[in-house]
């Protein structure tokens, strides 16, 4: 591991509750993450005060916003795979842990077009995505892409997939440290973009250099895409969005509906094996009754509540994933259920009132023999 990556940063401090996030955050793991931790946060939850987790895959709502996203980066020898990785994780299973599996994008495409998707996140970028943006200009920022783009191995493959059949408003991705904006016209004529449709992403792309949200004031759908680079000193890593509400929302963090109905509906396609899992050719088709019973089942409270538990070791558990699967009436495959003893429970509604855990009880080590040697990637 790189002498730079052996020392304990500040992180420590939010996830006790020492500290608080300033500004609510929302994210999705990828290939550099504390997998051990976010494990047993299968299904999404807050990590610390204010920042919460979307899970290996999930949608929620936000202030009328409604967000959805997949964790992880595409790995062929992977994807089909189950989730078959185990505490405590061997060399392979370090890497294997953050690979996307076809379960989560089959789930993704259940989602029905009656409720748009207004923010799609993601770490990998979509394969093809490139070709919807400037493509010269990031091949002169980065010319060693060129092989990949020209190979196809540029992206993911499902994503792609997903953007097409859910057409976000917004897509904001990372992974490959580069700020790259690109506009996908979304055709109801063709799949293939065809001229017109080509020059109105072009112009499009001019619009945004200066504004990303810029109205657009035409009648195709569009997917405004976005990946920002490392944080990093004099690097292009932040940009401020509005984005449009589809309507009035709380202020408080809620589960979506229909989402839930989907993880219930193919809860017993969660494997654990090594060997291939094959999903339904048919994706699943939520009904009304199944929205009914999910609203029964959680007594029309859908938010989230603020309480976290912190454990002295990650992997014991989740008070948040048990609360989830007790409402939906499913058990613990992949996850585990949390062990009652030494756990402390604290809200993010005050970082005053939270309970100071110490780093150690938060299973954080500055140096392990065992950790995985990180690139620069």
């Amino acid at each position: 591991m790189p002498d730079k990556y052996k020392q304990l940063g500040d992180f420590h401090l939010y996830a006790s509750g020492e500290k608080k996030a300033p500004i609510f955050t929302i994210f999705i793991g990828g290939n550099h993450e504390a997998s051990n931790v976010l494990h047993n946060l299968y299904y999404g939850g807050f990590v610390a005060p204010n920042i919460y987790y979307l899970g290996f895959a999930g949608v929620v709502w936000y202030k009328g916003i409604r967000i959805a996203g997949v964790s992880g980066i595409y790995n062929y020898q992977d994807y089909k795979r189950g989730h078959f990785e185990r505490f405590p994780y061997d060399y392979g299973s370090v890497k294997s842990i953050y690979h996307l599996r076809e379960l989560e994008i089959y789930r993704l495409m259940c989602l029905s077009s009656n409720t748009p998707i207004d923010i799609f996140l993601s770490h990998d970028w979509p394969q093809g995505i490139v070709d919807y943006g400037d493509k010269n200009q990031l091949l002169r920022i980065k010319p060693y892409f060129a092989e990949d783009i020209n190979s196809g191995r540029l992206g993911s493959p499902p994503l792609m997939n997903i953007l097409q059949s859910l057409k976000p408003s917004f897509w904001f991705s990372a992974h490959l440290h580069v700020k790259f904006p690109a506009i996908v016209v979304h055709s109801n004529e063709s799949k293939q973009m065809n001229d017109s449709v080509e020059s109105l992403k072009q112009n499009l792309l001019s619009k945004i250099n200066g504004n990303f949200c810029a109205p657009t004031n035409q009648t195709n759908q569009v997917t405004k895409f976005l990946a920002l680079d490392k944080v990093l000193p004099n690097r292009q890593f932040i940009q401020i969005l509005r984005v449009p509400r589809q309507q009035s929302g709380k202020n408080e963090l809620s589960l979506d509906c229909e989402w839930l109905a989907i993880l219930r509906a193919t809860h017993n396609l969660l494997s654990t094996s090594k060997s291939t899992v094959n999903m339904p050719s048919n994706t699943h088709i939520v009904s009304s009754s199944e929205l009914e019973d999910i609203t029964s089942r959680l007594n029309n409270d859908f938010v989230i509540p603020n309480v976290i538990a912190c454990t002295e070791i990650p992997y014991e558990g989740s008070q948040q994933t048990d609360s989830l699967l007790d409402k939906l009436g499913l058990h613990h495959i992949w996850t585990r259920p949390l062990s009652t003893t030494n756990t402390s429970t604290y809200s993010t509604k005050s970082s005053t009132n939270a309970t100071t855990v110490e780093s150690n009880q938060l299973g954080i080590n500055v140096i392990d023999k065992n950790e995985l040697d990180i690139d620069d990637i």
